[in-house]
């Protein structure tokens, strides 16, 4: 895809972002806008926006701990999915993980979700537990992690 753009996340695409996790994620647990702020002032190589042609199509976030990163959220607008943006966007966090000294990165995604632990799977991500009641909503998550 040679129009992909990734970079750093910039605070005017704050309410692209917040749509695309709206229609990504439904009646789901949503953040709040603040927190996305927070965690884009936190570490901003981790916060990353995927644009095709100045289109926001998607976005990822994780968080930096001293020698692993936690991915929060990632996200891809329904109609780009299924186009390696996703992936990009792993990739790319990866990366940024890896320069900052991260040995290990973890996710947490829905049990249910078989689609995502797919995707994770061919990233190189391994269940290694399952967490019940994660959610607010009761429902379980498994907890998942790749080595770097």
């Amino acid at each position: 895809m040679e129009n992909l753009l990734i970079e750093k996340f910039d605070p005017i695409s704050l309410n692209e972002i917040l749509e695309i996790e709206r229609n990504a994620f439904e009646k789901k647990e949503l953040f709040p806008k603040e927190y996305f702020l927070e965690l884009s002032k936190r570490w901003p190589e981790g916060f990353l926006v995927a644009r095709i042609d100045r289109e926001t199509v998607g976005y990822a976030i994780g968080e930096k701990n001293k020698d692993s990163g936690l991915i929060i959220s990632i996200a891809v607008k329904k109609e780009w999915r299924r186009r390696g943006i996703g992936r990009k966007l792993i990739e790319k966090l990866l990366e940024n993980f890896k320069k900052e000294g991260a040995k290990i990165v973890f996710l947490h995604v829905r049990e249910e979700n078989k689609e995502a632990i797919n995707f994770y799977r061919a990233l190189g991500f391994k269940i290694i537990e399952l967490v019940e009641n994660y959610y607010s909503n009761g429902e379980n998550a498994y907890l998942m992690e790749k080595t770097l």
